[in-house]
Order: C-alpha cells, then structure tokens, then sequence
C-alpha cells in the first residue's frame, strides 16, 4: 500500500480566521492582486468563506442596521487628545494665547500658513508682507476668519506642538491605528516588509499610514460589493 509524507493543510476554523489573523492574511493576499478577475474572484471566495466561518462562529447572520445620516466630518481622535494634553500642560502657550484677540489669532494662524507655502514653494511670486499674502488668498482669510475662537487656539496649539515640541501628526495616527486595528496594522506593516521598506527609514510613517488607509480601502470595497468581513 503507498504511502505519503504529505502533511495534510490545518483546516480554517473561526478562531483561525478572525483571533489568530487568518482573515487579514488573506486579505492582505487579495490586496496583491493586480488581475480585475482575478480580484473579483478572490474577494468572491474570500466572501462565501468568511460567511460560513461567520455563521459557524455566531449563528445565522443578522440584518445589517439602518444607515446613520452622515455628521460633520470629525478631527482624528488621536490629535484631539494630543491637543488637550498640550493646552493642560503648556500654560505659557495658554498665557499668551489668551493676552491676544481674535483678529490677532487669525493673523498669527495666517502668517504660519504664509510660512508653509514659502517653505513649500508655493507662495505667489512678489508676496513679502502678511498684507499681501491676505489679499492673494481671500478664499483662506475668509476661512480662518469663519473659525471660532476655540478652533483658533487649538489650531495655534497643534501648531506650535509641531514646531516646537516636535509632534509628528502621521506618528501619532498611526499609534492610534495601532491601539484601534493592531491586526490592520500588522498587515500594513508585512506588505511594507515585503517592498523592502525598513520600519527604520524615515519615510515609514508616511507609508505605513498610507498602506494602513490601502488596507482599510480593500475591506471598504469587499464591504460595499456586499462582503462579510
């Protein structure tokens, strides 16, 4: 009678599949994919078996609720509460914001936007003065002059965190991202593994909180075709 060393392939369970990473392992596998069909196919096969593990882990799947009518978009919470931890403890910043109007606010906001654009190459040839840079963006003054004074010192807050305490916005969302979605992270991370970024470059931030927003961009897409994930 033959043989075999073969070993037989662990059969996927619902623990496999959703606790120990089975379901974002082959998302991430689906996500490489760059064949329309073959996409298409993938996200199918992947849907009928995330739907039986599904069913075998919590019974007959419940109706989807009712959509929420859509809010104002948010600030990212990991910012909010930078923000709020800066303005407990920076009570020179606070001092000082204070002492200033309104319209000394926005002045201030202004001249750090009229900075960036210098820094960035995007300031208007001749703009020397905050007066001139004003009058060449009346769509922004009108803008910032729209903000409430509780946005102006947490803009002014955020700001000067960045300049002078060294903040770094994407660091921070992608450790938010880490806390929320560990799982989603990982994935990022493994598919920049595998482009040969190093987490050591000074671009990985920058990319891992874009390939963290790729990841969430295949399971919104598997979501909207009708996808259980």
């Amino acid at each position: 009678m033959a043989t075999t060393t073969d070993t037989p392939e662990e059969v996927m369970n619902p623990k496999r599949w959703f606790e120990e990473g089975g379901q974002m392992a082959e998302l991430q596998r689906i996500g490489k994919i760059k064949n329309p069909e073959q996409y298409k196919e993938a996200l199918e096969q992947f849907n009928d078996r995330n739907t039986a593990l599904l069913a075998e882990r919590d019974g007959p799947a419940q109706p989807p609720p009712l959509p929420q009518r859509p809010g104002k978009a948010e600030t990212h919470p990991a910012i909010e509460e930078a923000i709020n931890e800066a303005m407990k403890k920076e009570t020179g910043w606070m001092s000082d914001m204070a002492g200033r109007s309104d319209d000394q606010l926005r002045d201030r906001r202004l001249s750090r936007l009229m900075e960036q654009d210098r820094a960035n190459g995007r300031l208007a040839p001749g703009i020397q003065t905050l007066t001139e840079y004003k009058e060449s963006r009346p769509t922004l003054v009108e803008a910032v002059g729209a903000d409430t004074r509780k946005i102006l010192e947490r803009k002014e807050t955020l700001s000067r965190m960045v300049r002078e305490r060294g903040f770094s916005v994407i660091k921070a969302k992608v450790d938010w991202e880490r806390k929320q979605n560990p799982e989603m992270v990982k994935t990022a991370e493994l598919n920049l593994a595998q482009d040969g970024l190093s987490p050591n470059s000074a671009r990985f931030n920058d990319q891992l909180y874009r390939e963290v927003g790729q990841v969430k961009k295949t399971l919104g897409n598997a979501k909207t075709a009708g996808f259980k994930i």
